[in-house]
């Protein structure tokens, strides 16, 4: 490993991508500086972005992709064998080993290799291999998102894992962004018959989850406060709120360079309860518009650059509010796949060639 990293990197560097990543590390080095001396903190911002900017510049993005994907879809799959295996037989999940408490709840969570299952929860979630249903919910929806818009062929049966996959994880996001990335085919970017099968899968699991009683509850019990002011915001939603108002707030009081990462720990602990997930918020709030307008900037146009290219612009706006919203409650800010997707941002549209499924 040792003789491999300098090998990778002092190789050729992509401009775009090189210009990025050196203004990264630039405003790093600015913000320890200026704002506290939190070094430690700061490299372990640096080591995920040194990582996507290697997988993005060395390795070829239709293959990543592919990789992305196939994972994805054989994770999925033994994550609802183990969800409804366990649904069925409650014993099964507390006999597997011990992980430890599920946040301050009396739910139990336990190593099942490949994935992690929940035992004693009233609503039982399906977490996938992650440290919670809503950063599983994520990766599904990424996916998702590849098998539509990379592949030449798309794929109904890996649609319907993914699909049901996040429905079984009861994450709010999930949902949403599910039905705005089926949204933005209708009668665009696939053939008629493909068109039929992905809009009946969407539209008929949506419908299905919609309609049981303690999925709307679980699912969409969290938004009473946002749409209803009579009802009490949830602790969640409230939580997620914040996670956008104190953020944001330290952004406009900092909005050139931000108020640096030892601030921004403050802001999280003591006035967003710990969960300041809001990714593009926390880019802006740490390190101000001068690294989180292009960290946010690719982001999106990584996105766009995988759609057709005579998409209309409602489908172009639905998927790029499913890409914010998509961030906005998992804090990416240490996640290297963040920083793959950005990197891809920075070539052009016209490099893209669509996968042989």
């Amino acid at each position: 490993m040792s003789v491999v990293l300098p090998l990778l990197l002092f190789k050729p560097l992509h401009s775009n991508k090189s210009i990025l990543f050196l203004v990264y590390i630039v405003v790093v080095i600015l913000s320890v500086s200026i704002r506290d001396n939190t070094i430690g903190d700061y490299l372990l911002f640096i080591l995920p972005i040194l990582i996507g900017y290697l997988i993005a510049t060395r390795i070829p993005i239709n293959y990543c992709i592919k990789c992305f994907c196939n994972l994805i879809y054989y994770l999925a799959l033994y994550s609802l064998a183990l969800y409804v295996t366990c649904s069925i037989i409650p014993s099964v999940a507390s006999s597997l080993p011990y992980l430890g408490q599920f946040y301050d709840t009396s739910s139990t969570i336990h190593n099942a290799f490949f994935s992690v299952v929940i035992s004693g929860a009233v609503f039982p979630r399906n977490f996938g291999f992650t440290w919670e249903p809503g950063a599983f919910a994520l990766l599904l929806c990424i996916a998702t998102f590849c098998s539509l818009h990379c592949y030449k062929t798309v794929s109904k049966k890996r649609l319907l894992v993914y699909s049901i996959a996040i429905i079984t994880t009861f994450s709010t996001m999930g949902y949403i962004v599910l039905l705005l990335v089926y949204l933005s085919t209708l009668n665009f970017g696939v053939n008629s018959k493909s068109k039929i099968g992905i809009l009946l899968i969407g539209g008929v699991l949506i419908i299905i989850a919609i309609q049981i009683p303690f999925m709307q509850e679980l699912v969409f019990g969290k938004l009473d406060g946002l749409t209803n002011s009579n009802s009490d915001m949830s602790e969640t939603t409230e939580a997620r709120v914040n996670a956008i108002i104190f953020p944001g707030l330290a952004f406009l009081k900092h909005p050139i360079l931000g108020v640096g990462y030892g601030e921004f720990k403050f802001i999280n602990m003591h006035l967003c309860n710990s969960v300041a997930t809001n990714t593009i918020v926390n880019w802006f709030a740490i390190f101000g518009i001068l690294l989180g307008g292009p960290l946010c900037y690719y982001y999106l146009y990584s996105i766009y650059k995988f759609l057709p290219s005579k998409m209309p612009i409602v489908h172009i706006i639905l998927i790029c509010l499913g890409a914010v919203i998509l961030v906005s409650t998992e804090s990416l800010l240490r996640i290297s796949l963040i920083y793959v997707i950005i990197f891809w941002g920075t070539l052009s549209r016209n490099s893209k060639e669509l996968i042989n499924g």
